[in-house]
């Protein structure tokens, strides 16, 4: 797996916010119970109501041609580790999957129980010629223009951001943050956010969106089912970068969840 590196030049500090699907819309899609939506069907004898496609499922071709094949996984986090009296988390790497998407599934939470909850921290890419992007930064093999992909997408049944197309595939109306890919360039840390994520969210991380490992809080670990293309090639499956120096850190508020965690 490549590792690349990078570093604010001042001290980060992230504040909180809850998840919602226009606030999270351009790195890519919540899920969660939508409702009074107007595109769910009755089924099951009339007991149960279907909400179809509720999140993209998409994997682009990558450059060894190698086909990768759709996947559940189950991951089970641990707690992370808290500071500054269990009320700040530093990042010290984020990652990417630059041709898939990738969905976390919680399972056996209590959408009310406030000492199971998860972060979710995500940040926009750089353009790779951007003068916040060190010289030494190599761009990672990714094809010129990719125009196809596999996988589903379907419209989500609520209302979100739309994002401007990519330039590798400027044929697609991306209305999720989820579909397109998000560039080549290393993660914008200036403009890092953080959700606080409720036991009955799910999210999708976009193709190629840039986020920090799970960070689970509370007293135990939560069990995720991770949905995912994967191929076997290192290099295409994901791409980590380190954060250096400890300056980015995320912020907990007593109202935004648990604080007790490890120390």
């Amino acid at each position: 797996m490549p590792s690349y590196k990078s570093a604010p030049t001042a001290a980060i500090s992230i504040p909180v916010s809850p998840l919602t699907p226009a606030a999270f819309a351009p790195f890519g899609t919540v899920i969660e119970n939508p409702k009074s939506a107007p595109t769910s069907a009755t089924v099951n004898q009339g007991t149960a109501a279907k909400y179809p496609e509720i999140s993209p499922f998409v994997s682009y071709p990558a450059p060894s041609g190698k086909h990768a094949a759709g996947h559940l996984n189950l991951f089970v986090c641990n707690p992370r580790t808290l500071t500054d009296n269990h009320k700040t988390f530093t990042v010290h790497i984020l990652e990417r999957h630059p041709y898939t998407t990738q969905t976390f599934i919680p399972m056996g939470l209590d959408k009310n129980d406030p000492a199971r909850r998860y972060l979710v921290i995500v940040a926009p890419t750089l353009d790779a010629g951007s003068s916040k992007t060190p010289k030494s930064w190599r761009q990672p093999p990714y094809p010129q223009r990719q125009k196809t992909r596999t996988g589903i997408r379907g419209s989500p049944p609520y209302p979100v951001q739309k994002q401007t197309a990519s330039s590798e595939d400027s044929t697609i109306s991306d209305y999720s943050g989820t579909v397109n890919m998000k560039g080549r360039g290393l993660p914008d840390l200036s403009n890092i956010q953080a959700f606080m994520c409720r036991g009955d969210q799910a999210v999708t991380y976009g193709v190629g969106t840039w986020h920090a490992p799970m960070v689970v809080l509370g007293d135990g670990p939560i069990e995720f089912v991770v949905v995912m293309h994967e191929n076997g090639v290192s290099l295409e499956d994901c791409e980590e970068c380190e954060i250096e120096g400890g300056k980015v850190k995320v912020v907990i508020k007593s109202t935004d969840g648990p604080i007790k965690a490890k120390l």
